[in-house]
Parts: structure tokens; sequence; C-alpha cells
């Protein structure tokens, strides 16, 4: 005599004829409903995180491959405070007498390099500054005059008698800071004009930082002279 199939024959049934259907088969069946509710359950996540691997990839791509920002003056502020919308009005003034209008050319005021009473802080500022003046990060240097004449017995400034045309150094020349660096064979040492008094320019003084008499120097190894050069006739063309 013929079993008679159970319950659980029927269902085993029912699941196994709707397992052979294809996914479209199975969608064309759903109301509006459960195919919003089986794409969340089903779909969803692989979606998002397929358009997270796509941004991941556009992300690298354009960092490593993409175009990168190019640095035409880096002016490092030590032992001074100056306003962030001030400072960024600046760069972007001083961009423009440069004549950049690429993009991608940054004109940069860092006054991160703030050295205060001696503390580790200071010893990690210094050696920032260190890395950033060896690696030809620095173009120019503007500092309280203890702070400047430490950096010039150290060697760090060119000689503003053989850098500056000499139209400017003659309109400068009563604005000069004249410091002792090593001679050639540092056997004594030499007075040198290294430095640019910022007291009097209107357009630093615009930044409204504490210090009252900042000096200016241009860091040896700098890479963007001739753009430092504009800058100074900037701070002083009032």
């Amino acid at each position: 005599m013929p079993s008679k199939e159970t319950v659980l024959d029927d269902s085993a049934s029912i699941y196994s004829r709707n397992r052979d259907k294809t996914e479209k088969q199975k969608w064309e069946e759903m109301s509006g409903a459960e195919r919003i509710s089986y794409f969340k359950e089903y779909y969803l996540k692989f979606v998002i995180l397929g358009i997270l691997g796509v941004a991941l990839l556009i992300y690298l791509g354009v960092t490593i491959f993409g175009p990168k920002p190019k640095q035409i003056l880096y002016v490092a502020v030590v032992n001074d405070y100056i306003d962030d919308a001030v400072t960024e009005d600046m760069q972007k003034d001083l961009k423009a007498y440069l004549g950049s209008t690429d993009e991608l050319e940054q004109v940069y005021f860092d006054d991160t390099f703030y050295f205060g009473d001696g503390s580790q802080d200071a010893s990690n500022v210094l050696t920032k500054m260190m890395a950033f003046v060896a690696a030809g990060d620095i173009d120019v240097i503007i500092s309280d005059p203890a702070q400047f004449e430490m950096y010039a017995n150290g060697e760090y400034f060119l000689d503003l008698r053989e850098t500056l045309p000499a139209s400017q150094y003659e309109k400068l020349e009563d604005k000069l800071v004249w410091c002792d660096v090593p001679n050639e064979d540092e056997s004594a040492t030499v007075s040198v004009p290294v430095g640019i008094n910022l007291a009097e320019s209107k357009k630093y003084g615009s930044l409204k930082g504490y210090q009252e008499s900042p000096v200016l120097g241009i860091v040896a190894n700098s890479k963007n002279v001739d753009n430092v050069l504009k800058a100074i006739d900037y701070f002083f063309n009032d």
C-alpha cells in the first residue's frame, strides 16, 4: 500500500521547487514590497561594498597618480601667532602678486614654529624646522631678532649683498640686519647682511602678529629665491 506524503514531504517538495527557480523567476513573482525587502537582505551590502571599493580605488588613483600641489613660496614664522583667516587672505594676495593662477601652486605661511620656554615641545619644533630646512622646504624664515641671530650664526641664510638685485638692495639698505657668521675657514666670524627688518612693512604688519621687530631671512637652500625677492617687494610695496 503506497504511503501517504507527510506535511514535511510537502514542504520539502515546495522548498525544492522554489529553490530550482531562477533569480529572474523569483523577482517576477514578487510584489514591490517583497522586491525591496529581498534586495536589502541579499544585495544591498554587496552594492555598498562595491561603491566603497570603487571610491577607495579612485582616491588612491588621485593620491598616487594625480597632479601634486607645487609649493612656490614657504614662509616659516617663528615665535609669533597669526590669525588663520588673515594668513589665508595674505597667502591668496601674495600668490596673485607672484603672478600665479595655477590652482596647484601654493603660497604657505606657517606659524607653528613656536619655541616658548624651551620645553620638550620646543625641542620637537626645532627638530621639525631643521628637517624642513635640510630638505629645502622652507624659503623664508621670519623671526624675532634673538632667534634670528641664532639661525644666522648657524649659516641658515643667504648674504643679501649677493642675493638682492642692486636696486632692491639700495632701497632696503637702511632695513638690513647684519649678523656675525663664520668666515670661509671658520676661524673667525664676519658681519654679513642676512636679514631685513619688517617693522616698517605695513603689509606684514597687517598680519597683526605680536613681534615688534620681525626679521626676514632667505634660507640658503631655498628653491624659490626669485619668488622670495618678489615677496620682499610685496611687503614693502605700500
